[in-house]
């Protein structure tokens, strides 16, 4: 089946959504299937998540406006601000990061950081962090996207040594983000170092379970 027709499968049955999307996503970029979809978009014949979806999957250029309409309506349920990631490619950056840095809805920041994340580059772990800063994104988040960038350990020890207890207490949670999930790399030796004398602080405040994870790592790397 071509676009149009795996995307009308998905309109007619929404249980075939997580089968027949990855699907069309291997397909071409198909200007059809996106005329189609926004017209079933604009008749109330599909839902504003459901059209952001199949149009990331669809992935043509002529679907890109309609995707950006849906996502600043708050109405991408998650899916819209990585549709525009999939359908711009890196040319979507820039402006996913206007509407993650200056949107007044912290949904529509959160939706369009998952678009900014899909198109990591060597900066994104920088403008996630100033996206904190600016308390733009919660630090959970936050830390969660700059750990699948891969800091390196300059940029982690630079948010250890702020004078900031915000900026230290991000760099712990991507610590603990790096070293509990298998697929992320952990820190190495310098940032365990660091990371051990300041938590030998107590006035360093953080939630005790994290603590005692990153802890017990520091300790790991020590033995190493």
């Amino acid at each position: 089946m071509n676009a149009l027709e795996l995307a009308q499968q998905v309109i007619a049955r929404r249980r075939f959504i997580k089968k027949l999307g990855p699907q069309i996503e291997d397909l071409p970029p198909d200007k059809k299937a996106t005329e189609y979809v926004i017209a079933e978009y604009g008749q109330g014949r599909v839902e504003p998540w459901l059209a952001a979806y199949l149009l990331g999957c669809i992935a043509d250029q002529s679907g890109y406006d309609t995707v950006r309409n849906i996502l600043l309506r708050r109405e991408g349920k998650r899916y819209a601000g990585s549709a525009l990631a999939k359908i711009g490619g890196n040319g979507a950056y820039e402006d996913l990061l206007d509407i993650m840095f200056n949107c007044e809805n912290g949904l529509v920041r959160r939706e369009a950081a998952y678009g900014v994340a899909r198109l990591a580059s060597d900066r994104t772990a920088g403008d996630f962090k100033e996206a904190y800063q600016r308390r733009l994104l919660l630090r959970q988040f936050a830390a969660y996207q700059i750990a699948k960038c891969g800091p390196d350990g300059d940029f982690l020890l630079a948010l250890l040594h702020s004078d900031y207890a915000r900026d230290q207490k991000l760099a712990l949670a991507v610590i603990e983000d790096l070293i509990s999930e298998n697929q992320l790399m952990p820190p190495g030796k310098r940032v365990a170092a660091t990371v051990s004398h300041l938590l030998q602080n107590e006035a360093v405040q953080t939630n005790p379970s994290r603590r005692q994870i990153i802890l017990r790592w520091t300790e790991s790397i020590e033995e190493t």
